[in-house]
């Protein structure tokens, strides 16, 4: 539920701090602040996909919202929960639990209970649900719910089905299709540092189930080869830019590199990690499509999981 929102604060005393946040979710209240003030779930900036949980009270539409102090779960605390999902195959790929620390993962699977499944997924500290499901899975409805309240969704996409893009798209309104199984380096886009930090930008040479995706839902993308790679590679001679090495003529060369274009502008197109998120609620949902823990791979996804930078 979207609360409200500001672009000013009053934060330890600073009410110049200028602020871009919206606030989600549900409130609760903490008796060591009174009635009068609650702690509420806030995004900052508003295209986050991770929570943040501060106290809050309105202090008029002149200044927004007041920040008046942080509670728990604090930063570097909280749980990933797996749901439908083998932890021995998602830990193999993507960490042990020690690597995870100081967040836990929590297991849900056949033989939890539904009051179990409902305690985990109202804890304050969830910082994301990781899913494999398909469109028969008793737990889809509940997913669906905590994305459409706000939640951060994670699709575990290491079995690389066909058919799971399409039950995204038609249950998270994204607009995703699958494009091939297959190897590249890639680095992040714009949107990808936005969402882990410009630290690690680029990830080896990795396989991945690749999505083709809108270009706003791009995180990770193929590293283009240059020109002359490409000449090599695609087209079998040497020379690429430089004519007077090049076996073709000006004509073959113009044409070897609009289909240079075409091939980059394709390759652009492709991901093995894709965030889409809901502009109502505040809500996301990342497909993570490596299949194993190469390079930088553990890196990134568990800093989409627990909502921090790499």
């Amino acid at each position: 539920e979207l609360i409200g929102r500001f672009t000013r604060a009053y934060f330890d005393g600073d009410r110049n701090k200028e602020m871009n946040a919206v606030v989600v979710g549900s409130k609760f209240q903490n008796e060591s602040y009174g009635d009068k003030y609650a702690m509420y779930v806030v995004r900052q900036p508003p295209t986050s996909p991770f929570l943040s949980f501060i106290h809050l009270t309105e202090v008029g539409e002149e200044d927004g919202w007041e920040i008046i102090g942080d509670d728990e779960p604090r930063e570097g605390t909280g749980s990933v929960a797996l749901i439908s999902v083998d932890k021995e195959i998602f830990v193999s790929c993507f960490g042990k639990d020690d690597d995870w620390s100081p967040f836990k993962i929590v297991t849900l699977d056949d033989d939890s209970t539904m009051g179990e499944i409902q305690k985990v997924m109202a804890d304050p500290g969830l910082k994301s649900v990781v899913v494999d499901l398909e469109e028969d899975d008793c737990y889809l409805p509940l997913v669906k719910r905590h994305f459409e309240k706000g939640g951060h969704v994670v699709w575990f996409g290491v079995y690389g089905e066909f058919a799971a893009p399409d039950l995204i798209s038609k249950h998270f309104g994204c607009n995703w299709k699958f494009s091939a199984y297959t190897t590249h380096p890639y680095v992040l886009t714009k949107a990808g540092k936005d969402l882990l930090g410009d630290t690690i930008t680029e990830q080896q040479y990795s396989k991945a189930n690749l999505l083709f995706v809108p270009e706003e839902d791009r995180v990770l993308i193929p590293k283009c080869e240059s020109f002359k790679e490409y000449c090599e590679e695609y087209q079998g001679y040497e020379g690429g830019e430089d004519e007077s090495n090049s076996e073709y003529d000006a004509e073959e060369l113009e044409r070897c590199r609009e289909a240079y274009r075409r091939h980059k502008t394709e390759l652009g197109r492709q991901v093995p990690i894709a965030l889409h998120m809901n502009e109502s609620t505040g809500g996301s949902i990342v497909y993570v499509g490596f299949v194993g823990s190469d390079g930088n791979t553990p890196k990134f996804v568990r800093a989409i999981c627990c909502g921090q930078k790499v």
